[in-house]
C-alpha cells in the first residue's frame, strides 16, 4: 500500500509517515492486522480488496454495514463471500490527513 514500515520482530514495527497509501489486493491473518487493513483502505486511494476476512467478520459482525452508515463506499464481493471491496472514504482521508498535518 505504499506505506513506511519496517518490521523490527513478529511483535514491533516502526511505521514513519504520513505516506500516502494505495490501492492493492492484500490478505488479513488476524483480527487486529485486519481491521488495520480495512482503516488502511479506506484511506487509500483507489480500489483495494482485502481477502481472508473470515477474522474480521468474527471480531466485527457487519463491519460492511456499519461503516457504509458512515459513508465507506465498502462492498463484500458477492462471488466471494471471504473477501471485501474497499473504495477510499473520502471524509476520513481529509479527516486522517488534517490531524497529522496540525
Amino acid at each position: 500500500m505504499g506505506a513506511n514500515a519496517i518490521i523490527c520482530d513478529p511483535h514491533r514495527a516502526l511505521i514513519t509517515g504520513p505516506t500516502q497509501l494505495y490501492g492493492t489486493e492484500i490478505t488479513s491473518f488476524d483480527l487486529r492486522a485486519g481491521a488495520t487493513m480495512v482503516i488502511a483502505a479506506l484511506i487509500a486511494r483507489d480500489e483495494s480488496i482485502i481477502d481472508g476476512i473470515q477474522q474480521i467478520d468474527r471480531g466485527y459482525e457487519n463491519i460492511e454495514e456499519r461503516l457504509q452508515k458512515i459513508g465507506a463506499d465498502i462492498t463484500r464481493i458477492k462471488n466471494n463471500s471471504k473477501s471485501f471491496s474497499i473504495q477510499r472514504l473520502s471524509f476520513l482521508k481529509r479527516t486522517a490527513f488534517t490531524n497529522l498535518t496540525n
